[in-house]
C-alpha cells in the first residue's frame, strides 16, 4: 500500500514537473489515519494507540518549502489541511477548526501547539462509551468512559510501545494530574460532557 501511494504521488509530481507547475503547487501529502497492523494484538483502530493515529504529514512547494527537512517533535492535525492551504493562497478560512502550518514551515524555531485532541465512540449503539486522547510532546494521556483502568499515561520518548501504564504508578501522579487538566480545560469550551468523567 505504501509503495502504490509513492508511485501515484509520483506520477502526480512528474506532471507538475513536466506542465512546468511545481514552483507554483503547494503539494500536501496525508492519510485519514493509520492502522493496527497487529501492534498491541490489534488489527483495527478501536484504541487510540499511535498506530492508529499517527499518519504521514509531508508538504512541498519547490523555492518556496526547504526540501530534506524532517520535524517529528511538533504536533500537527489533519484539521490542519484547510488552514495551512487557505493560508498560503491566502484566502479566508474559518478559525477554530485547526492551524495554518505555515508559520512553523516558513519559522521553523516556533513551538507549534502544546498538544492535541482525539476523541474515539467505539460502539456505535452505545454512545456513551467514550474515549479521548490527549498528546502532548512528550506524553499521552488517554482516558474512558467509567471502567477498569479508565486512565493511561504513556512516556513516548522512552516507551515507544506503549507497553507501561505511568498512570499506575504514583511517582507519576503530578504528570497524570497536569495531562487531566489540560483534557478538562479543551472539554469545557467544546461544551463536551466528557470533562465530568475526567478523574
Amino acid at each position: 500500500m505504501t509503495k502504490a501511494a509513492d508511485v501515484q504521488g509520483g506520477r502526480l509530481l512528474e506532471v507538475l514537473r513536466q506542465q512546468d507547475l511545481e514552483r507554483n503547487t503547494l503539494v500536501l501529502f496525508t492519510s485519514g489515519h493509520g492502522e493496527g497492523i497487529a501492534a498491541h494484538r490489534w488489527v483495527t483502530k478501536l484504541m487510540l494507540y499511535e498506530e492508529p493515529l499517527r499518519a504521514p504529514f509531508i508538504v512541498r512547494w519547490p523555492g518556496k518549502i526547504a526540501a530534506g527537512v524532517v520535524d517529528g517533535q511538533r504536533l500537527v492535525s489533519g484539521l490542519d489541511v484547510l488552514p495551512t492551504f487557505c493560508d498560503w493562497a491566502e484566502v479566508y478560512f474559518p478559525r477554530g477548526t485547526g492551524n495554518s502550518l505555515r508559520p512553523l514551515v516558513e519559522n521553523p524555531g516556533q513551538e507549534g501547539r502544546s498538544f492535541l485532541i482525539s476523541e474515539l465512540y467505539p460502539d456505535t449503539e452505545d454512545l456513551k462509551m467514550q474515549c479521548r486522547m490527549l498528546r502532548t510532546r512528550h506524553f499521552k494521556y488517554v482516558a474512558f468512559s467509567p471502567g477498569q483502568s479508565a486512565e493511561m499515561l504513556f512516556g513516548l520518548e522512552v516507551d515507544l510501545g506503549e507497553t507501561c501504564n505511568l498512570a499506575l504508578d504514583g511517582a507519576w501522579g503530578g504528570e497524570l494530574e497536569q495531562h487531566r487538566a489540560l483534557l478538562r480545560q479543551w472539554c469545557v469550551p467544546q461544551d463536551n460532557s466528557f470533562s465530568s468523567l475526567v478523574a
